[in-house]
């Protein structure tokens, strides 16, 4: 049969540092069990790093450093993002490394003295095909074959009028949500249909630096990555269809809205600040409570998974802060382990099985481990006797709330 398993959100642990990489700049937790980070070394003498004992022991990968920026998977093949076009792959879970490089999808649209600093800060998986977002106007770019080579989505929908020229701005993020991209710059928020290979700019929301960006099952949650203050712009926004938004509450003591990484796991939202702050949420930003641990003087750069803790690299420009590095907390000790949360009023009464998940007068859906929608959805019941045996997250929503939790399918 199914079983649900329930913990608690009571905070009995903090953040401690797993290892230290000096200008630490990304962190993976890939989906067979590996830990690869990089750094962002002014000299270039940095690069890959890989654990594959929960951060116990280190490798560095052999190959030239480019500014590795942004870790991503798809399918197994690990992909490190860096600079003059740049990207690094794996497709052995880090044991191995070889060099892509982008140029020829933007040569046309660069000049030479642009090609040594274009660099990949975003990527995302739609459709089974890898896409990338060039961070020096080179414009949003797609692979169907594993990054071997690239070419342009429809430049021409990307531009935006900014002082009167027709530009394709600096893309700060890439996700896939809701069988569309979205591409986050730094003024305007772009989608992209595939079918028609054109984007649509949003009217009805702009950018401003919406760096940070997660999604999880139908909702999108961003945010920004500048010191704005809270009365100009919401700590977090949420977003189904980008028509409809709302702003999350903030938690009581912030300074700025400043959340340069940003995750979701099991239903928690984990919003990261810099100077030690991290605060995590069950009820989808409506109340925050802190996370202790974390030190001052380092900049959260990322927030990943894996089945035990969330994971952030920490980054100091200050190659000799020791506090620069890999940093974990257990997720059962934040309330995001394997859980129930209880909607807001009162609760949704709801039970698993090995054939039904039922929750009476609530929407249900089921979503898989990497929080895609399993096609499975309902009201007051759904049949589930065809999920393949694995890990699954249920949503249950009604007018009284939301609940949600984790199940494992025998």
């Amino acid at each position: 049969m199914a079983a649900l398993l329930l913990g608690t959100g009571t905070a009995k642990a903090e953040w401690d540092r797993l290892y230290h990489i000096p200008n630490a700049k990304s962190c993976l937790a890939t989906s067979k069990g590996s830990l690869v980070a990089t750094d962002y070394n002014d000299n270039y003498e940095g690069g890959i790093y890989v654990s594959r004992d929960k951060g116990e022991t280190w490798t560095k990968a052999d190959l030239r450093d480019y500014q590795y920026n942004h870790l991503f998977e798809l399918q197994g093949c690990i992909f490190a993002t860096g600079e003059s076009c740049r990207i690094a792959r794996s497709m052995d879970d880090g044991e191995t490394w070889e060099m892509l490089n982008y140029t020829n999808a933007v040569k046309a649209y660069l000049e030479e003295k642009e090609l040594a600093y274009a660099q990949c800060w975003a990527m995302a998986e739609l459709g089974g095909k890898l896409y990338a977002a060039d961070y020096c106007g080179g414009g949003v770019l797609v692979s169907e074959d594993y990054g071997e080579t690239w070419k342009q989505t429809h430049r021409n929908s990307q531009k935006i009028s900014v002082s009167g020229e027709k530009i394709i701005e600096n893309y700060y993020a890439l996700v896939a949500h809701g069988g569309k991209l979205w591409a986050f710059g730094v003024y305007a928020i772009h989608t992209y249909d595939p079918a028609t290979d054109r984007w649509t700019t949003l009217t009805n929301k702009d950018s401003n630096f919406m760096g940070t960006v997660a999604s999880y099952g139908d909702y999108l949650i961003c945010g920004r990555g500048l010191d704005y203050k809270l009365d100009s712009y919401p700590f977090l926004e949420v977003t189904t269809d980008g028509t409809n938004w709302r702003s999350t509450q903030a938690p009581d003591d912030i300074e700025s809205i400043n959340v340069p990484a940003l995750g979701v796991k099991n239903g928690v939202i984990f919003a990261l600040q810099p100077n030690g702050k991290c605060y995590t949420s069950a009820d989808m930003g409506k109340t925050w409570e802190f996370q202790t641990g974390l030190p001052q003087n380092t900049w959260p750069q990322c927030v990943t998974f894996d089945e035990e803790y969330a994971y952030s690299a920490l980054y100091s420009p200050i190659t000799t802060n020791t506090d620069s590095g890999i940093w974990r907390i257990p997720l059962e000790d934040v309330g995001a382990g394997i859980h129930g949360v209880e909607a807001e009023g009162q609760s949704i009464n709801v039970t698993v099985t090995d054939d039904a998940i039922s929750a009476p007068g609530a929407d249900i859906k089921v979503f898989n481990a990497a929080g895609q929608d399993c096609g499975f959805a309902g009201s007051g019941e759904v049949r589930i006797s065809g999920l393949q045996p694995g890990i699954y997250f249920y949503q249950a929503e009604a007018k009284a709330g939301r609940a949600c939790g984790k199940f494992i399918k025998h």
